[in-house]
């Protein structure tokens, strides 16, 4: 997987097995394909926006005001570049890691393999 063109997706729904297994983290999806910023809003939602500045993946654009931006440099950084001693877990789909943002909240980052 090409690390620097992913883009993140989700809804308000992603996570809650990862919750349900590791606690109150906040679940981020990386896929490949174009560059996208992605945010997650304080309610939960996870919103991308692509390099035409559409928002994708049906999110509200009642969220933008609150949405908090990662770039891939900064998922790195909060992962130890995808680590495997930050690996929580796997599937058919891809890996998930764990990480820890600036302010001290807790992430699962899933990173998906290609298909």
């Amino acid at each position: 997987m090409n690390n620097s063109r992913v883009h993140c997706w989700g809804n308000s729904d992603v996570g809650t097995e990862i919750e349900r297994q590791f606690g109150n983290l906040t679940m981020l999806n990386l896929v490949a394909g174009e560059p996208h910023a992605c945010g997650l809003t304080r309610s939960g939602d996870l919103v991308c926006k692509g390099s035409n500045g559409q928002q994708r993946n049906g999110s509200s654009s009642r969220h933008a005001e609150k949405t908090e931006f990662f770039s891939l440099s900064e998922l790195l950084a909060v992962t130890s570049n995808f680590s495997l001693e930050n690996k929580i877990g796997s599937g058919s789909f891809g890996s998930v890691y764990k990480g820890k943002l600036p302010d001290g909240r807790e992430v699962a980052i899933k990173k998906r393999r290609n298909r």
